[in-house]
């Protein structure tokens, strides 16, 4: 619905299409504002669930690296086992920078913590 149809919606002179039959407007729009609701908390669970599938990768490149060095493999089977993760990396900068982010607006930071905190948050958002 755009801002058109809602003045008419409003004013009463349209009908959404999928107002239920017998709804009130109030009704309608409780309803309609609680599916945005919702909609933004399984958004926001699907962002944490691709955090930690993030860190996960991380964990699991780290060690693959980690064994294939450890074993002695020939160069060729380390090459083989160093896995590549951009999109891993950045999820990881994108959640390391809204820590940094946090920590920037918290009270507790001083003012040079403050600079410092925006120089790195500017470094993590190149890293991307």
């Amino acid at each position: 619905m755009n801002t058109y149809e809602m003045e008419g919606f409003l004013r009463g002179q349209c009908v959404p299409r999928d107002l239920l039959v017998n709804e009130s407007n109030a009704e309608y729009l409780v309803r309609k504002l609680s599916e945005i609701a919702s909609v933004k908390a399984e958004r926001d669970a699907q962002q944490k669930r691709a955090d930690a599938l993030a860190v996960e990768n991380q964990a699991q490149a780290a060690a693959l690296s980690l064994i294939s060095s450890c074993y002695g493999l020939s160069p060729h089977i380390q090459s083989m086992c160093a896995v590549d993760t951009p999109t891993t990396d950045a999820a990881l900068a994108t959640i390391q920078a809204q820590g940094v982010e946090k920590f920037a607006d918290s009270e507790h930071c001083s003012q040079e913590a403050h600079s410092c905190a925006h120089r790195y948050l500017a470094e993590l958002r190149e890293a991307k």
